[in-house]
């Protein structure tokens, strides 16, 4: 489960929970590190 740092009080963070299968999570953690590369800000 992913939760946006708002819903604890924390902003610009999110909380990853889980209780699943090991190959479930590492999918889900891919999808998320491809969402964070497609949409990642670029600073100088």
């Amino acid at each position: 489960m992913v939760l946006p740092g708002t819903a604890l009080g924390i902003e610009n963070w999110l909380r990853i929970t889980f209780a699943s299968d090991p190959a479930k999570l590492k999918q889900g953690l891919e999808w998320i590190k491809s969402f964070c590369q497609r949409h990642k800000s670029h600073v100088n």
